[in-house]
């Protein structure tokens, strides 16, 4: 898994703050924009990163890592292939 351990709670619990969080890059993968406070994105920029970088390295380690943020199929396929093919 991305480490997604020292993020802020922001007022929440935990899970609360990972599910958020998990959330917000799936959303951003999907619709490529998403709308959020300054320091929530502050937070998700490096999350994000991170995971750009595992999507990048395209074996089977780094996709398993996608997977365990990204929980949906659709969000998974677009950053492999459209995702990256625009940002390498």
């Amino acid at each position: 898994m991305v480490n997604l351990g020292s993020i802020p709670s922001f007022n929440r619990t935990r899970k609360h703050s990972l599910a958020m969080f998990r959330n917000m890059m799936t959303s951003l993968i999907i619709h490529e924009r998403i709308t959020t406070t300054l320091g929530k994105a502050k937070v998700l920029t490096p999350l994000i990163n991170r995971l750009f970088f595992y999507a990048r390295r395209n074996t089977h380690e780094s996709r398993l890592r996608v997977r365990s943020v990204i929980r949906t199929k659709f969000a998974q396929e677009k950053l492999q292939t459209t995702l990256m093919k625009q940002y390498q």
